[in-house]
């Protein structure tokens, strides 16, 4: 397999800078895009999305919904998007943005990592399973 790809949207310098460490000492290539614009070109330049997008929706200056939107443009759900919002918006935003996973802040840096590798195991799993399940062809006996 290979290494798996996590986009983190985070403008915070120093939050990002923890995440992107922890993430990247656990094996996991990291983009990280500290703007929204970064954002937007990583997504618009590649073809393959990430294997889980991680967006903290406090990006000054952008429209998170945007953010989102346009990777949903680009690669539909075939991956995970989980959002890192304020107690207080993160059910509202992810309601909004049509994704089931949110993490509130503070938040425990462990659980966050759980949860993007459950997210990678899970997404790899379902494309094992769907890339070797036996088909049934019907064989002709005449």
């Amino acid at each position: 397999m290979a290494m798996p790809v996590i986009l983190l949207v985070e403008a915070d310098r120093d939050l990002g800078d923890l995440l992107a460490f922890a993430f990247q000492e656990r094996g996991y290539r990291v983009v990280w895009a500290s703007a929204g614009a970064n954002a937007f070109h990583w997504i618009e330049a590649n073809r393959t999305p990430p294997n889980v997008m991680v967006v903290d929706l406090m990006l000054s200056g952008w429209d998170e919904s945007e953010v989102v939107a346009s990777a949903r443009g680009q690669w539909g759900d075939a991956f995970p998007i989980v959002l890192i919002k304020t107690e207080d918006h993160a059910g509202r935003a992810a309601e909004q943005l049509d994704v089931k996973q949110t993490l509130a802040k503070p938040f425990e840096l462990a659980a966050l990592v759980r949860l993007v590798e459950l997210h990678i195991w899970a997404h790899e799993s379902d494309r094992i399973r769907t890339s070797t399940t036996p088909t049934l062809q019907s064989r002709s006996t005449s």
